[in-house]
């Protein structure tokens, strides 16, 4: 089996020109701002987001948890990259107990010009990401031509194509125009897989 490099967080590599780093540690949030879902990353597909649409494109699917989390903004739109320590793989060329890294268009922006403010800007209804959160991604590799640096991913379809644990539910987060709610583990890799066919 081929393996897929592991992806370490740098924070000074060539790769990030574009990205400007947003510091948060000592910083004031003062403000929300949620990104509306379909002015995300997503805006401008032509398939409704389901899983039926995105399932099948994906370059891996995996069961992480989240470790790491760097945050920048691009094009005036917060980014946030999170390491992910993958314990499944679903679909995919990754070993279990390899890190991955995962963008994912949400995180800070600077609420003022001295950049001691913060808006936090959500990409879901759950709110941001969170170190010790555990999901489904559902992701594409990135080759080198973006923004992102190549052997990074991102999600297929930004906040559709990620499935995050609820612990108090005991039940993964569903956004889907056609699943209406959430499911349990068993449920949600069995429809996963029933996509994969």
């Amino acid at each position: 089996m081929t393996e897929e490099p592991i992806v370490e967080n740098s924070e000074s590599e060539e790769w990030e020109d574009g990205l400007i780093p947003i510091e948060v540690n000592g910083k004031e949030v003062v403000s929300t701002k949620s990104l509306d879902l379909y002015d995300t990353d997503t805006f401008c597909t032509e398939e409704a987001p389901c899983m039926e649409n995105y399932i099948s494109k994906a370059d891996l699917i995996v069961k992480g948890e989240i470790t790491e989390i760097a945050y920048y903004e691009y094009t005036d739109f917060p980014w946030s990259r999170l390491t992910v320590s993958v314990s499944e793989v679903i679909k995919g060329k990754v070993n279990a107990n390899r890190k991955i890294a995962v963008y994912v268009m949400e995180g800070y922006l600077y609420a003022d010009s001295e950049k001691e403010e913060l808006i936090a800007a959500p990409g879901d209804d759950i709110g941001l990401h969170e170190i010790g959160d555990t999901a489904i991604f559902v992701v594409n590799k990135e080759d080198g031509s973006s923004v992102f640096e190549k052997g990074s991913y991102r999600r297929t379809f930004s906040c559709f194509s990620e499935y995050r644990y609820i612990e108090t539910s005991g039940k993964y987060h569903i956004l889907d125009t056609k699943i209406t709610s959430d499911m349990n583990e068993t449920k949600l890799e069995k429809t996963i897989r029933s996509y994969l066919k």
